[in-house]
């Protein structure tokens, strides 16, 4: 049975049951604080009880602090997870800073994405902001001692995914891509950028990041690190490496570029990949191609790749953990097909 009682003008409700931690909440009067201990003795009663102390104190700003200054050190990508953090600390939905995390319920977190779309995000951008935010409670949960009967942020539906680019080189498209970039003042170095890119599939980070001493031209082999976080280099899943094979051409395109005797970074002329996509946007422009990403390269990589290979093969080329990555990447043309179909069944 719980216990009411008054102190300093204030209404104290005391439960202490075996087997249960002890709870005690202050009211203004003493009627709530009856209505809350009969509540918990209820769930008491019926085994639904939750310990909702940690839940009810911590707030959403003290659970965006704490993992800000716990987790986000460890991350690679911080200027997206700022940016997470912004939207969720601007939300006017969630009453940042001011609502305990016990309050928060899907209504909210409904109105949190409703809100997000309303500002004119992408329905990607938004997927992402509140994947984050389920997975920022759920780290409340973990480490906190936060308990809830539900997250929230996974009790909502979300936008729906956009459809996964396709897009392709077609036709007479990379003849014109090579003459145009022939026409630049780093004609030498995106030239072989370009072929590395269709030829290895690497991503064009770590096409930057790559340094003569982790090309081994004779063995046909290259170590792909990725750029440098925080001091130390790692691909875009974490992976402290992976290797690429080079086919002849390839090999041929490096060989055209100048090896200084101090090594360092083959590709110099770009400082970061913001850098070169300017430069890529304007050699797409004078070659009169359309909505054409230096990405996109590397479907063309794994669509060209895949009749070839088996799937664990191509998955370590491209660094993905799982087959569905890789499905994303193979984008069959009917050019694609009807010679499958040759191979399968021969010609009429």
């Amino acid at each position: 049975m719980a216990s009411i009682i008054q102190r300093n003008g204030v209404w104290q409700a005391r439960i202490r049951r075996r087997g249960y931690p002890a709870e005690s909440r202050s009211f203004s009067n003493r009627a709530d604080a009856e209505k809350w201990a009969r509540a918990r003795e209820a769930e008491m009663d019926r085994g639904l009880y939750l310990p909702r102390a940690a839940s009810e104190s911590v707030t959403l700003a003290d659970l965006a602090d704490a993992w800000e200054a716990a987790v986000m050190p460890q991350k690679r990508a911080k200027t997206h997870f700022r940016t997470c953090l912004g939207r969720i600390r601007a939300a006017k939905a969630l009453g940042f800073g001011e609502r305990a995390i016990a309050t928060i319920t899907s209504i909210e977190a409904a109105a949190f994405r409703d809100e997000l779309l309303r500002d004119g995000l992408s329905p990607s951008t938004v997927r992402k902001v509140l994947f984050f935010a389920a997975s920022l409670i759920d780290y409340g949960i973990e480490n906190m001692g936060l308990v809830l009967a539900s997250n929230p942020f996974r009790m909502i539906s979300r936008p729906s995914e956009p459809r996964h680019r396709e897009r392709r080189l077609e036709g007479d498209e990379e003849a014109r891509l090579r003459e145009a970039i022939g026409k630049t003042r780093q004609a030498a170095q995106l030239a072989a950028l370009f072929t590395l890119a269709l030829e290895t599939g690497a991503r064009l980070g770590e096409l930057l990041a790559l340094r003569w001493d982790e090309i081994d031209l004779a063995r046909q082999v290259m170590i792909l690190r990725g750029r440098e976080v925080d001091g130390k280099r790692q691909l875009k899943n974490a992976d402290p490496y992976r290797y690429a094979p080079l086919s002849p051409t390839a090999v041929a395109a490096l060989r055209t570029l100048p090896r200084p005797i101090n090594g360092g970074r083959v590709f110099s002329a770009w400082k970061r990949s913001d850098s070169f996509t300017k430069q890529w946007q304007r050699v797409c422009a004078t070659a009169g191609i359309e909505d054409l990403r230096f990405h996109d390269l590397r479907h063309e990589f794994a669509s060209r790749m895949a009749p070839r290979v088996e799937m664990h093969v191509l998955m370590k080329l491209l660094g993905h953990k799982t087959p569905a990555m890789v499905a994303r990447y193979y984008n069959q043309t009917a050019d694609d097909v009807a010679a499958l179909a040759r191979r399968l069944y021969g010609s009429l």
